[in-house]
């Protein structure tokens, strides 16, 4: 009975082992070309990311973005904010403005108007449009009085320093307060 030679028994052998070469092709799923593949559309898509944030940076998609959240902080303090133009630069970080005028939320009252400008902001500025402040501007025969709390001595100074650049005022008037931080 030890004979191994029947076809049977050779024939229940094969079907095992193609079982289990089947199994250790099915383990073999992370190939180097599989990684390769796989590293390639990685690449693909980074560049498409790239290509599409600088095609939409370039033709101004987020420039009604940025707008409309400086018109939202302009109407949070009280001033309506209106202008033709209203670009944004990465590289240098600048605002470029045409024509804007900047109002009275509760009067209609033009606080004042910028004809041609081009602001250059740092990464603090944008910082500190994030930071809520309490300042209120009243201008008169062009003179500007601020007054209200900033959160510190910088924030105060740079208040000033705007309102100063601003084409037409002749005098700013400073009341601001630094908020104090202790408790």
């Amino acid at each position: 009975m030890p004979e191994n030679n029947d076809p049977r028994e050779e024939k229940e052998i094969r079907p095992d082992e193609e079982e289990r070469s089947v199994t250790k092709r099915d383990r073999r799923r992370i190939t180097s070309r599989h990684v390769t593949f796989a590293g390639a559309i990685l690449a693909i898509a980074i560049v498409l990311f790239v290509i599409i944030g600088v095609v939409s940076y370039r033709y101004g998609v987020f420039d009604p973005y940025v707008k409309e959240q400086f018109t939202a902080k302009m109407a949070d303090i009280g001033i309506v904010f209106d202008a033709e133009v209203f670009r944004t630069t990465i590289s240098p970080l600048e605002l470029e403005l045409h024509n804007a005028t900047f109002k009275n939320k509760v009067t209609g009252e033009l606080l004042f108007s910028v004809r041609d400008a081009h602001i250059g902001l740092t990464v603090q500025d944008l910082y500190a449009w994030q930071l809520n402040r309490n300042i209120t501007v009243d201008s008169t025969d062009k003179v500007v009085t601020l007054s209200g709390a900033v959160p510190t001595a910088a924030a105060r100074a740079n208040a000033v320093k705007i309102a100063n650049e601003v084409e037409g005022v002749k005098r700013v008037i400073d009341k601001l307060t630094v908020a104090d931080k202790t408790p």
